[in-house]
């Protein structure tokens, strides 16, 4: 669950974060962004920690019944949002604002030791 959570919050800053970055940093909407993302990371990790806290595989399947599976529900329904169109979409609409971030610069080769030195 941790590694879906993370690639979530990665797909999130990537492709929404920019439409609330962009402004002041004391606007309304950058203010609601930090206060929707600061409880959504609150009841995601409350909700995943469960089964750490109950230490039984029964009781946390039990518990997150009780839940309504709802922090399994926001995570794979945002990676489905994300990977079925959703980022494309974002990042057509950043591109039409003019906030589309630059580029990642492509990674440079590492070498391991085994080339022989330049002459």
């Amino acid at each position: 669950m941790g590694g879906f959570v993370t690639t979530v919050a990665r797909l999130v800053r990537q492709n929404i974060r920019p439409f609330f970055a962009s402004g002041s940093p004391d606007s309304l909407a950058k203010r609601l962004y930090d206060v929707v993302g600061t409880l959504t990371t609150i009841i995601i990790v409350n909700y995943s920690t469960t089964p750490f806290i109950l230490l039984t595989v029964k009781e946390s399947i039990q518990s997150w019944r009780v839940l309504g599976y709802y922090g399994h529900v926001i995570v794979m329904g945002a990676l489905a949002f994300f990977y079925l169109g959703g980022t494309q979409y974002l990042r057509g609409l950043q591109k039409q604002m003019g906030i589309l971030p630059p580029p990642k610069a492509p990674a440079k080769s590492a070498t391991n030791g085994t080339e022989k030195p330049v002459q």
